[in-house]
């Protein structure tokens, strides 16, 4: 008899059945003799699942219809969040030109690395930018809709941006320029599409670039004091070599600058167009500088300059004073740059037109006589870097013919005085470098 059949007949019989089923298998020969052994536990399992299919089923849905939602919702968007977060976009290169008192023109190529099995379509994106201590971004630019897949280039040209807040601008500005590196935030969000399936993005990136380093190695190239200034005062022209570290071009405009030897003002400089690219840009620099300053202060500057003296070098100062673009005053660019003191040193020979230099400027005079090396008289014949008079011959060496001697090459009346009046303020002196040589060999008089 099968234990499905077997019910109690007495009861002994019902008292036994209380006992643990167990118990009752284990010491009850008949009734374990009497179980259907086809009767196994995975059997007993198919057929619950087959009497309660219905169910089964609506939960088997269920789950894969929350398994797909959780893919699709959470999985999907944090690997694509995840992708976002763990690039670095390192700027290969960015520009802000053509500036207003209220917008700049921005450009910014970066790239970003994907897996390159996968194509993403990330939508366009309001990329804001902020200096590292302002969380409040100083302008926003607009990241065009772009298919990734691998190594990407993302690339906005030419976008005009208003600044939104100046104050984070001019953050902005001054870390960029006094430092060797910096840092710039830049946060957004927008949706990327992996096909049909949707992820929302968001970008909060702290970009590491590198800095102009307070225009460290600023130098004045092939300086030159023009022995008769110019219509507009000029009377001194050089290069003014200015390097840019960085990758970042900044478009300033038209520069002035204060010039001074320490203490003492000495004049003014300009530098028109000025566009800072990446590397070393050499640009004209016109300046009008006070030789009566300079002569009415020359002792103090021996004093605080001991190597004018000894090696003939000058220490000059440039500091900025007013930055316009198309006629604007761009204070940002004033608050920045006006503090930063751009020293340079100008041999006092180069300056003075001595050994071999001459001016970088040429007057020509009514008797045909000119500043540079030639000249060309109206009925003289003129040698090859001589000076002739009116009427005569000029020969090789620069003596003319009506008995006047001119040198071959060297510094003018003018600058010659000039150097006489330095002279007369500073003591001879002999430096370890020019040993046994005068101030007038150091200097090339």
């Amino acid at each position: 008899m099968s234990r499905a059949n077997w019910r109690p007949t007495n009861y002994q019989e019902i008292e036994e059945t209380k006992q643990p089923y167990a118990k009752q298998f284990l010491f009850d020969p008949s009734i374990r003799d009497g179980m259907d052994e086809d009767d196994t536990l995975l059997k007993r399992i198919i057929r619950h699942v087959k009497s309660h299919w219905i169910a089964y089923s609506i939960l088997n849905v269920v789950g894969l219809v929350l398994s797909l939602v959780i893919t699709f919702l959470v999985v999907i968007p944090a690997i694509v969040q995840k992708v976002v977060n763990d690039n670095q976009l390192p700027v290969i290169s960015a520009s802000l030109l053509n500036p207003s008192p209220n917008s700049v023109q921005m450009s910014l190529v970066s790239t970003i690395d994907t897996p390159s099995a996968i194509t993403t379509n990330l939508k366009p994106l309001n990329l804001s930018l902020a200096g590292p201590d302002n969380k409040t971004p100083f302008l926003a630019i607009l990241l065009p809709e772009k298919d990734l897949k691998g190594k990407t280039t993302i690339e906005v040209q030419g976008q005009t941006a208003a600044i939104t807040n100046m104050e984070s601008f001019e953050s902005f500005l001054a870390v960029a320029m006094y430092n060797k590196n910096f840092t710039m935030q830049a946060t957004g969000t927008t949706d990327a599409f992996l096909g049909a399936i949707r992820a929302p993005v968001t970008l909060n990136k702290q970009i590491e670039m590198a800095g102009l380093n307070n225009l460290t190695g600023f130098n004045l190239g092939s300086p030159t004091l023009l022995t008769t200034a110019e219509a507009d005062g000029t009377n001194l022209l050089a290069t003014a070599n200015i390097p840019n570290p960085s990758v970042l071009t900044i478009g300033i405009g038209n520069l002035t600058m204060n010039l001074a030897i320490g203490n003492v003002s000495i004049g003014i400089a300009s530098i028109d167009n000025v566009v800072l690219q990446p590397g070393n840009n050499p640009l004209p620099l016109r300046a009008t500088i006070s030789l009566a300053a300079i002569a009415a202060n020359i002792q103090q500057i021996s004093i605080e300059q001991p190597a004018l003296a000894t090696d003939g070098i000058l220490a000059i100062n440039a500091t900025g004073n007013t930055t316009t673009f198309n006629g604007e005053r761009l204070m940002y660019f004033e608050r920045v740059l006006n503090p930063v003191v751009l020293t340079t040193t100008v041999p006092v020979q180069q300056l003075l037109g001595g050994g071999g230099s001459t001016s970088a400027s040429t007057n020509n005079t009514g008797n045909g006589t000119s500043s540079g090396n030639s000249t060309s008289p109206a009925t003289g014949n003129s040698s090859s870097n001589g000076t002739s008079s009116a009427g005569g011959n000029s020969s090789k060496n620069g003596t003319s013919s009506a008995g006047g001697n001119s040198p071959k090459h060297g510094p003018s009346k003018t600058h010659h005085e000039f150097a006489m009046l330095l002279a007369k303020y500073l003591p001879e002196e002999k430096a370890p470098a020019h040993a046994g040589k005068k101030r007038a060999d150091v200097w090339g008089w």
